[in-house]
């Protein structure tokens, strides 16, 4: 399986080799990445913040410790069958790919992968295409620092969350899916990007729900019966609140964007019996 699998990846790199930006490990395509961002390129600068940020999340929660933790508990019950020693090997395989991927992250060290929010403010000033919400979500995922960081680096911190919320609602006005899921995030206090508060949390989930109620066809049933209520927190006037404000920014926003933002999915043809 493994080697098909490289079978595979070569073969896409070899159609695109503009993936392999993307798909080789991170301490491989480093050099190669900076130099073109260095010379200009800003989707090179885009590709590398992004891969530099998620390296940062790597190396904080996906620690060899924490993988033998979750190994230790995927393992546990498993039987000597068929099936569990399948799901052992599965099991054992994503591990092994973890630790390498954590391990070309550390090749890089530190200093190197705390660069990539700078690399994505840089290629989202150039309007590379989609740097501007990965920067974003990068700011959002780095803003849980220790307390010594804060107050030492306090006022670069709320210069880049202060681009990170023109970002964010630019990529609202543009109508982009996106940006749904880091408001959300946002407003549930998740990061430090906007106060926690339910009512916006539950009108951007409405919105998102819509948004992809388009596509499963249950955008009729939304649009009449409101958002989904749950929980005790919020009133019910607060709910009607929350669906006033989720149907309106749906209508400014996101109701003349195409459905299926990348195209429909293709067809899958009608396979007749003894065919």
């Amino acid at each position: 399986m493994l080697a098909e699998f490289q079978r595979r990846h070569a073969e896409m790199m070899q159609r695109d080799p503009s993936s392999r930006r993307w798909m080789l490990p991170i301490d491989r395509i480093y050099p190669e990445l900076l130099a073109a961002a260095q010379q200009g390129d800003l989707d090179a600068a885009a590709v590398l913040g992004q891969r530099l940020s998620g390296c940062l999340s790597t190396l904080r929660e996906q620690s060899p410790a924490k993988l033998l933790e979750k190994l230790d508990m995927a393992l546990a019950g498993e039987g000597s069958d068929a099936d569990s020693l399948a799901r052992q090997a599965n099991v054992q395989r994503q591990l092994a790919q973890d630790l390498e991927q954590h391990d070309a992250c550390a090749r890089i060290g530190r200093a190197g992968l705390e660069e990539g929010i700078s690399w994505l403010e840089r290629a989202g000033r150039g309007d590379a295409k989609g740097a501007r919400l990965a920067y974003v979500s990068a700011w959002a995922q780095q803003s849980g620092g220790d307390r010594e960081a804060l107050i030492a680096d306090i006022e670069r911190i709320a210069a880049r969350r202060a681009l990170a919320r023109e970002w964010l609602e630019q990529g609202r006005a543009a109508g982009e899916e996106r940006a749904l899921d880091l408001y959300i995030d946002a407003y549930a206090g998740q990061n430090g990007l906007y106060a926690r508060d339910p009512l916006q949390e539950q009108a951007y989930r409405y919105v998102r729900d819509l948004v992809q109620g388009r596509r499963s066809g249950e955008f009729d049933a939304l649009w009449a019966d409101g958002p989904r209520r749950h929980g005790t927190e919020l009133t019910s006037a607060q709910w009607e609140a929350a669906e006033a404000q989720g149907r309106s920014l749906f209508k400014d926003h996101y109701e003349a964007r195409p459905v299926w933002p990348n195209g429909p999915p293709p067809k899958i043809p009608l396979q007749l019996p003894g065919r």
